[in-house]
């Protein structure tokens, strides 16, 4: 990611740490952050290793679906905000979306709010306001999310009940994010 404005007056998050920091969109928000300096330090867990490392992030190997392991990279690393885009792939086994998705999400929320992170921002899903058979039209956070019955997706139930977690989060500043399109707050938060 190339960028040609200056971002010196980015105001620092402080020490970031990305979930799933070797994915594709975790690895964008990194090269983000760590091209406008936007951090005081950047971290990133990931059960596998990336496969273009950001130079200036440091890379944790962990399973957020181990709540030992991850309480104690918390307690090293001493994050300030948590960026959660850690997910299995759609395709994934029901048990293992289920286990990442939903039980790794619950973990990362509790120890979040037990390491004092000040913000939690969980990357959903655009298929958590989609029922496959409606299209979309000018769709943004504001939609209702499709559960129950009316959602066809596992994978998706999953991220609607994530979704609902995170948002219950009362210690927490969290932001809860589908990428449809980044809501102003957020784009200049990471500005």
């Amino acid at each position: 990611m190339t960028d040609s404005h200056s971002y010196s007056s980015t105001k620092s998050l402080g020490h970031v740490l990305v979930t799933g920091g070797s994915g594709g969109l975790a690895s964008q928000i990194i090269e983000l952050l760590q091209t406008r300096s936007a951090t005081t330090k950047l971290s990133s867990v990931d059960l596998r290793a990336p496969a273009e490392p950001v130079s200036g992030c440091d890379y944790h190997f962990g399973d957020l679906t181990d709540e030992k392991n991850m309480s104690e990279l918390f307690d090293q690393l001493k994050p300030d905000v948590v960026i959660h885009t850690a997910s299995p792939r759609y395709d994934s086994p029901r048990e293992i979306m289920y286990k990442v998705n939903v039980q790794g999400t619950e973990n990362l929320v509790k120890i979040s709010q037990n390491a004092g992170v000040k913000v939690f921002v969980y990357t959903s899903s655009a298929s958590v306001i989609s029922d496959n058979a409606t299209d979309l039209v000018n769709a943004d956070e504001e939609y209702p999310l499709v559960t129950g019955s009316d959602q066809p997706e596992y994978y998706t139930h999953t991220k609607v009940r994530t979704f609902d977690l995170s948002s219950r989060s009362t210690s927490l500043s969290s932001s809860l994010l589908c990428p449809l399109s980044f809501p102003p707050s957020v784009v200049s938060f990471l500005l």
